[in-house]
């Protein structure tokens, strides 16, 4: 009997061991229950927060109003989410599926989305206010060309502007305009003697508005012209206007940069407003950026330019007048004919005999201002010690502003054999149109 007794309760041991494998336990190590893969039924409708729940409760509440429903493939392959009465729905497109690289969707006439297909090649997405709709805006064809809005308010192309164009508005529309300088604009155009000094002169690039402030000129880079050969377009080529045929001697010429044929260049001419270059090489646009002088043997005179400022490399002496008088003289100076420019003149008034005791004044002026008499209060250039000495000489470097004749003013206090009134030209200031 007792071994019956020991076998019976080690059956029993064993069917709760056996039965502890079965439930839901622990994890080994971990306080978290442990179902090991196998599912877990009968679970009861969730009341609290922590509450487990059945998969048809949570596919219930994914399906609620206002939910994002997973799409089930491949059946809701191409199909869009559409909201209508706070659910979202997986709906194929109206017209068709989305087919091609470049399709967008849109909104139908009842508000459901609906497939756009891709516009053609040069066409754009636009809205009327009520559609939108891919709209033929005419051929993009180089590089640079922009959109604009038509007279209709349909987009149309706008091809690129001209060089230096700029886009700009009138208040109407807006379209490509040539971008002016302002009047009188003047930058670069340094000249100089080239190789052959007595006939070539050489610009550096410049960029400067016409003379009838109507066009920009611009030329990059530098260029040479011949005084002694006839106008022909480019570098390093004739710049003479044809009807002058040759240079002459003692002669003015102007220095131009001009347009001739849609193109910038340089060019010499006699007249003051390029009227040769125009009627005999149809020069549209024209502005003077310096002037230059022939000697005895039609050379150009040497000189060189210093911002505005014109040298002679040899001062010029104009004039050496004995015993001027007290009456206005008229000086003619070696500065360019036909414009009013500021010369920039040594003037030198000798006494050789001065026993009188006395000054001399003299005063050099523009031909623009009232002709005054020199005098103690009223004069520029003076001479003389007051203490009776012999050979009192006065010199002064004065700025005059000349007319088109390139001529100033002269008047002395005294008249005398002994007194001697000289002019030495040494250049002139031209600020060759440009508004200051």
């Amino acid at each position: 009997d007792l071994d019956n007794d020991s076998l019976q309760a080690f059956y029993m041991v064993q069917e709760a061991l056996d039965g502890a494998d079965e439930a839901l336990g622990l994890g080994l190590g971990s306080v978290n229950w442990d179902a090991e893969g196998l599912l877990i039924k009968d679970v009861g409708t969730p009341v609290e927060a922590g509450d487990a729940v059945t998969k048809a409760y949570a596919d219930a509440i994914a399906a609620a109003a206002g939910n994002v429903p997973t799409p089930d493939n491949p059946g809701d392959d191409t199909k869009v989410l559409t909201a209508s009465g706070g659910t979202f729905t997986w709906q194929a497109a109206s017209s068709s599926v989305i087919t091609t690289r470049g399709d967008v969707v849109r909104g139908d006439a009842a508000g459901a989305a609906e497939r756009l297909a891709l516009g053609a090649s040069g066409t754009v997405l636009t809205s009327d206010g009520t559609d939108a709709a891919w709209a033929n805006i005419g051929t993009m064809t180089t590089q640079g060309d922009m959109i604009r809005g038509g007279a209709s308010g349909a987009a149309e192309r706008l091809p690129i502007g001209a060089n230096t164009e700029i886009l700009m508005s009138d208040g109407t529309d807006a379209d490509w305009v040539e971008w002016s300088y302002e009047s009188g604009h003047l930058h670069g155009a340094l000249l100089s003697q080239d190789a052959d000094a007595d006939h070539d002169i050489n610009v550096i690039g410049f960029e400067c508005r016409d003379r009838a402030n109507s066009a920009n000129i611009i030329y990059n880079g530098e260029i040479t012209k011949q005084l002694d050969a006839t106008w022909a377009a480019g570098d390093d080529a004739g710049g003479l206007s044809s009807s002058l045929t040759a240079p002459a001697v003692d002669t003015w010429y102007h220095i131009f940069a001009i347009i001739v044929g849609g193109s910038a260049d340089v060019g010499f001419d006699t007249d003051v407003d390029a009227a040769n270059l125009i009627a005999d090489h149809t020069a549209t646009a024209y502005r003077r950026i310096g002037s230059i002088l022939t000697d005895a043997s039609a050379n150009i005179i040497d000189f060189y330019m210093i911002g505005d400022i014109f040298l002679w490399k040899v001062p010029v002496q104009d004039f050496s007048d004995n015993n001027p008088g007290t009456a206005a003289v008229d000086r003619v100076l070696s500065t360019p004919l036909g414009y009013r420019i500021s010369s920039l003149v040594a003037y030198s008034l000798f006494d050789a005999f001065t026993v009188e005791a006395t000054y001399t004044y003299g005063l050099i002026a523009s031909k623009d201002t009232t002709d005054t008499a020199a005098s103690i209060t009223v004069h520029n250039l003076t001479c003389g010690t007051g203490d009776g000495g012999d050979d009192d000489v006065g010199t002064s470097v004065i700025e005059v502003p000349t007319n088109t004749s390139s001529t100033v003013r002269s008047r002395v206090n005294r008249s005398s054999t002994n007194i001697t009134l000289k002019g030495t030209t040494y250049g002139w200031r031209d600020n060759l149109g440009r508004m200051h």
